[in-house]
């Protein structure tokens, strides 16, 4: 699995020009509980149906940390075990998107343009929600 930390520099060097299309699970996933697990699953096999990679598409630290100043975010699963639990059910690519006041302040249409269309993913799930492009 291959795990891309999606800075400004790389959501701009990788997305932009280098994102192969996918299919793509979104969420935070702490503690990958049996719902992320069903999530995650569902998106391998619409990968596997269209002989795509899958994504998952995650944030660090959590949105508490950064919009109600929580420090001390008792996390489920440090990143590096969310890491080696992404790996161990199939997904091929890992972005990590740093939760920061800037991507907190974006638009959902400034969203969906930066990071989601600029992923090339073909199908998208999370909890709440799944498209086909």
């Amino acid at each position: 699995m291959k795990t891309i930390v999606l800075n400004e520099e790389e959501r701009q060097g990788v997305l932009a020009k280098n994102a192969e299309p996918c299919v793509m699970a979104l969420g935070f996933f702490d503690g990958l509980h049996i719902g992320h697990q069903e999530v995650i699953r569902q998106a391998k096999v619409e990968a596997n149906k269209r002989n795509l990679p899958l994504a998952i598409m995650s944030f660090f630290p959590h949105p508490k940390t950064v919009l109600m100043k929580q420090s001390d975010f008792p996390y489920l699963m440090p990143l590096d075990e969310k890491k080696k639990s992404m790996s161990s059910l199939g997904v091929d690519l890992f972005y990590v998107v740093p939760f920061n006041q800037a991507f907190a302040s974006l638009t959902p249409e400034a969203f969906v343009k930066q990071y989601l269309l600029a992923s090339h993913q073909k199908h998208l799930l999370s909890s709440i929600y799944s498209h086909s492009a």
